[in-house]
Order: C-alpha cells, then sequence, then structure tokens
C-alpha cells in the first residue's frame, strides 16, 4: 500500500480519473450525505495499490456539547474507487473531542 498525505503534490499522486485534492474534496462533499451528519474535518487520503482503491478517514460531529471539547465525533472510514465512487464506508470509533486518540486505520 502506498500512503499519501495531503502535503505530497497531488500531480504526482493520480490514480484514474482523481489524484489526492480530488479524492479529499470528494470525501469531504459525500461525507454529510452518507453520514446525515456535518462534517468536521478530512484527515487521511491514501491510495491502496492493491485493492485498487482511495481510502479516506473523516471526523463527523456525531453530537455538539458546550464547551465544543466535549463534543461527539466519530471517525468514519470512505473508500472511493478510481472513477471517485463511495464504494464503502464504515464508522471505526467514536471520540470526545478533548481526548487524545490513535486512529485505527
Amino acid at each position: 500500500m502506498s500512503t499519501t498525505s495531503e502535503s505530497t503534490d497531488s500531480t504526482t499522486e493520480q490514480r484514474g480519473q482523481y489524484d489526492l485534492d480530488g479524492i479529499r474534496q470528494r470525501a469531504a462533499s459525500r461525507t454529510e450525505a452518507l453520514t446525515e451528519r456535518p462534517l468536521d474535518s478530512v484527515h487521511t487520503v491514501e491510495y491502496n495499490d492493491e485493492a485498487g482503491r482511495w481510502r479516506t478517514l473523516v471526523d463527523v460531529v456525531e453530537r455538539r456539547s458546550i464547551p465544543d471539547t466535549q463534543d461527539i465525533l466519530g471517525v468514519y472510514r470512505i473508500e472511493f474507487d478510481d472513477r471517485g465512487n463511495a464504494v464503502a464506508f464504515e464508522r471505526l470509533q467514536r471520540y470526545r473531542r478533548g481526548d487524545r486518540i490513535s486512529f485505527v486505520h
């Protein structure tokens, strides 16, 4: 699996019709439709050569609280094919915004 980050030049990480930045934007636009909750951030975008899919991890606000450090966020994995179609979707975990967590891959 080749892993990329947002700091990588997206022109060097092109797969099919989408590059790194294109998939990040696609994940941001599809998240609310898939989860029916507001997107907080896209924090991982990577391409899996073996599966031929883009994998993203996004944070979604599942419950707002005051103070906002008590918001409950969900970490979701959304996978896209080379044409930018969402082909897999799963909530991996939930956490409080103020908690330290390690992300599950």
